[in-house]
């Protein structure tokens, strides 16, 4: 368990790398326990095709749950349609309820759709997990 965090926020101890794959919608899975986050950064790499990236969580890393509103939409990063340069971008401020999970993943959404939307290239994204 970490007590403290680190002084260095360029640090990878705050820092987690997850690849979506050509033909998926949904990233590799990050082991979170180790970061206690209260809040989630994400940097989506240049030439990202989806307009929306929301987010998994599981207990077991087996079972997974969409994070959601209490209206029931996917709490999502939107917007992000073919940038030119890649961005860093701070997710919804609910996604803090997702730090209680020791595994998150990351998926695709695009034109709003609530299903998931496969790549078509394979991406990472790196995840900083904030405080």
């Amino acid at each position: 368990m970490i007590t403290s965090r680190p002084i260095n926020r360029n640090d990878e101890q705050i820092r987690s790398s997850a690849t979506i794959y050509s033909g998926s919608a949904v990233s590799t899975s990050i082991d979170a326990s180790q970061y206690g986050y209260r809040g989630l950064a994400v940097r989506v790499p240049s030439g990202w095709v989806a307009g929306q990236i929301g987010f998994q969580v599981s207990a077991s890393g087996l079972d997974w749950t969409m994070l959601r509103d209490t209206a029931g939409v996917n709490l999502s990063i939107s917007g992000l349609v073919n940038n030119p340069t890649a961005v860093l971008c701070v997710a919804p401020p609910d996604v803090w309820a997702g730090g209680t999970y020791p595994y998150l993943r990351l998926v695709s959404f695009s034109g709003g759709a609530a299903q998931p939307s496969a790549l078509p290239t394979a991406h990472t994204l790196w995840v900083s997990f904030l405080s």
